[in-house]
């Protein structure tokens, strides 16, 4: 199903419309916006790797991929988020963005709630930085997800 405007979409003029096409780990996923298929990696956040040419899975990589594709399923409505800190895209053409849930769930703070991922900016400050820093800080307090099982 196509998403349709939500009045999350009309108080936040930013966020576009978009449809989960499919999720590649725990910080990047494949949407469809305007009819086009986007690489989308989620700003703010670094989740552990499990897709990676040199590398084997990391630390808690499997699970953090396995959150996210319960919380993306195929087809699901969410809305993206760009940045006007950061730049559209990074060195390998993926978009940028925050991934707002259609419940108004910011997923890259949920991430770093339930440690799935940790803070990184990679020098490039975004608008949610002290938002996502007191999310992983939360996470590390609690010793949950990678804080509790990743040396």
């Amino acid at each position: 199903p196509t998403p349709t405007y939500s009045p999350l979409a009309t108080r936040y003029s930013s966020h576009i419309p978009a449809e989960v096409v499919r999720v590649i780990d725990g910080d990047t996923a494949v949407f469809r916006i305007n009819n086009t298929e986007e690489t989308v990696r989620f700003l703010g956040i670094d989740a552990p790797e499990t897709v990676h040419p040199n590398k084997s899975a990391e630390c808690f990589g499997p699970e953090a991929s396995e959150f996210v594709k319960g919380v993306l399923e195929e087809e699901t409505a969410v809305y993206i988020e760009l940045d006007e800190m950061t730049g559209e895209r990074d060195k390998y053409g993926r978009l940028l963005a925050h991934i707002w849930l259609e419940d108004a769930t910011l997923l890259n703070e949920l991430l770093l709630q339930e440690g799935y991922a940790e803070f990184a900016n990679y020098g490039n400050p975004t608008e949610n930085d002290s938002i996502y820093l007191q999310a992983e800080n939360d996470a590390k307090i609690a010793s949950i997800g990678l804080w509790k099982s990743c040396p």
